[in-house]
């Protein structure tokens, strides 16, 4: 019986053309979060360079507190956010900010770029870090959907307000901080290891620390929790619940702080915040809602950015506004999908929600905050805007989201051309819009040049081009030209006043510019119709009291100044020229012990140096006046005649 024949072995040749599996490589997002930060930073390169410009002046160069370098960190602790500029009725409690702008003036004095690099690198940090934590949310989902969002986010030009302002680091660093925070968070409900929720409380705290909107998460998290892990709904809601705690230990802190501070809040100032001006409740709601409607407009259509909007930018209209009612039906419909589709669990639906809960802070609709309207608000809101954007190119090019598989650098390309293609042509659309809107950041001259062109109908516009105009001329050695500017100048405080008759600061700033141009009598005249306006600015009492100096009614300059000072206990100025008045009435020690207090808050003030010693003198008391004399030539050499 024949035996079969055992099979044959398959050729060699036959087996190399069998097809091996395909093994999808992992999305690099190590990589790609190296790759936005240094986008990130070359979009933000050009700001270093800048100057101090708008709010930087009050926070950090002119703030004696901050100057102080790391001496005075305790008192940033203690003192509300603007005590520095004698603003003592000042609301705000956000020291991390300030003790890192305290740090910067101990290693560099005055030395705006380095500030504005640490800005540039904390951004860029921050839009790494949104990288990182957007792949852990959207893991279920295809890799372009956070890094899209992500890129969009880094590169919307609504963020130049916040990253090319120096005093806006309070915001980079709020929402570095709610990254890490979300991202411990994650962690924690997909590992369970306590220590990640330890960290997220205490990253959280330290956002509420840097600035207080980051509240509105206190919604969001417990969404989080349930969309993006297999928590149970008892883990997620007590791990939520936990962050309860930081807010409640900040609130408690500010209370404190602020309350050694506090004293009657005056009315909201309209040109701070233009629906103070509205005729009625029914105004104001529809001027809000027109106003949300144009921060959706500005996320959309970026084309036009400016610094302030305030009254009467934005005009007051009623329920007949056609983009009162446009805007009601957009965030009406927006509100309605969300409910219809928040078990969906879908990234749309998150991003408008992350957009609603954090704008509602900023609405103005529940209580009017210290702004109408402002760019800055929109840091954290865009993120939801992006999101949604993202999804919306996904849906329209057909990948699907759900899309679980991962892509190296070649497939996240190739196999998504189209998409890529409409990304990348929004993407320079952002970054040239960046990139021009930073350059404008470079000064006050440069900004408020524009400005007041982009928004002719501001009041505040016109006053803060005058202040840069009044500016420019003091740098002027020529008497024709420095004459011609503060005329300008002039010019702009009057135009401020004719949108807004009511507006102390700007009759304030209208008397200086009299003054310097040698006008006293309208100097005066508008002097006291900022007082009639505002009976606690201090400054105009101080101001009045060197116009009565210089005439020699030495008894009224000293009433004027003492009662600044009872006003603004930390007016450095008042100090020095109440001193400068005792020292004229042969009142010589009440004459240091003036020039000494201006020197509390302005330490390296060479003229309350010099004033001492020469008073000392006056006493007979050479040791005391060389020394406090030597101190003043070594500040200013040209002190020394």
């Amino acid at each position: 019986m024949n035996k079969q024949k055992p099979r044959k072995t398959p050729l060699k040749a036959e087996v190399s053309r069998t097809a091996k599996p395909v093994i999808a490589k992992p999305f690099n997002t190590g990589l790609w979060a190296l790759i936005v930060f240094l986008m990130a930073f070359l979009l933000y390169a050009n700001s270093i360079p800048h100057g101090y410009i708008l709010d930087d002046a009050g926070v950090i160069k002119d703030n004696w507190v901050v100057k102080r370098g790391i001496d005075g960190i305790p008192l940033i602790l203690k003192t509300p956010y603007r005590y520095g500029v004698s603003l003592l009725t000042d609301d705000l409690y956000r020291p991390l900010s300030m003790v890192m702008f305290a740090v910067e003036w101990q290693l560099s004095p005055n030395t705006p770029a380095l500030s504005h690099l640490i800005n540039v690198i904390f951004y860029a940090f921050s839009c790494s870090l949104l990288l990182i934590v957007l792949r852990k949310l959207f893991k279920k989902y295809h890799p372009l959907l956070a890094l899209f969002a992500c890129i969009l986010w880094m590169a919307h030009p609504v963020h130049t307000e916040v990253v090319a302002n120096i005093k806006s680091r309070d915001e980079i660093m709020s929402v570095f901080f709610l990254l890490l925070t979300i991202l411990w968070f994650l962690e924690f409900l997909n590992k369970g290891k306590i220590g990640y929720l330890f960290g997220a409380i205490f990253a959280y705290l330290l956002g509420f620390f840097s600035k207080e909107g980051i509240i509105t998460f206190l919604v969001l998290f417990p969404f989080i929790g349930w969309y993006y892990t297999r928590a149970g709904l008892k883990k997620n809601l007590l791990a939520s619940a936990s962050f309860i705690l930081p807010a409640i230990a900040y609130i408690l802190v500010r209370h404190i702080i602020l309350g050694a501070y506090a004293k009657p809040s005056p009315s909201m100032p309209v040109p701070d915040n233009l629906l103070v001006a509205a005729p009625d409740i029914f105004a104001r709601w529809a001027t809000t809602i027109m106003i949300l409607g144009k921060y959706l407009g500005l996320l959309l259509i970026p084309y036009q950015l400016v610094s302030d909007y305030s009254y009467n930018q934005i005009p007051i209209v009623g329920w007949t506004s056609p983009l009162a009612i446009l805007s009601f039906i957009t965030y009406v419909s927006g509100i309605g999908f969300l409910i219809w589709k928040i078990r969906s669990k879908s990234p749309a639906v998150f991003g408008i929600l992350l957009f609603l809960v954090t704008m509602s802070i900023y609405s103005n609709l529940f209580t009017l905050i210290g702004s109408s309207f402002a760019e800055r608000f929109l840091f954290l809101p865009s993120l939801g805007f992006c999101i949604l954007l993202s999804w919306l190119i996904l849906l329209l090019f057909k990948i699907k989201t759900e899309d679980t598989s991962h892509a190296d650098l070649k497939n996240l390309f190739g196999r998504n051309a189209l998409p890529w293609v409409l990304v990348m042509l929004i993407l320079t659309f952002y970054s040239i819009k960046t990139i021009s809107r930073n350059s404008e950041w470079d000064s006050q001259w440069t900004l408020f040049s524009v400005d007041v062109r982009r928004s002719p109908n501001s009041t505040h516009m016109h006053y803060y081009w005058g202040l840069t105009i009044r500016d420019k001329a003091k740098e002027q050695t020529d008497p024709v030209a420095y004459n011609d500017l503060m005329g300008k100048a002039l010019q702009e405080f009057k135009t401020a006043v004719s949108i807004y008759p009511y507006y102390p600061e700007c009759y304030e700033q209208l008397g200086l510019a009299y003054f310097h141009l040698g006008n006293n009598d309208e100097s005066l005249k508008n002097y006291q119709e900022a007082i009639k306006l505002n009976p606690t600015n201090a400054t105009s009492y101080a101001n009045q009291g060197i116009i009565y100096f210089n005439r020699g009614q030495y008894q009224k300059a000293l009433e004027l100044y003492q009662k600044a000072i009872s006003l603004d206990p930390n007016y450095d100025d008042a100090y020095f020229n109440l001193g400068s008045v005792y020292g004229i009435l042969g009142q010589y020690e009440l004459a240091i012990r003036n020039f000494k207090k201006c020197l509390e808050f302005k330490p390296d003030y060479a003229q309350a140096y010099y004033y001492i010693g020469i008073t000392y003198k006056s006493l007979k008391n050479m040791t005391e006046a060389q020394k406090y004399l030597d101190r003043a030539y070594q500040l200013n050499p040209a002190l020394k005649k």
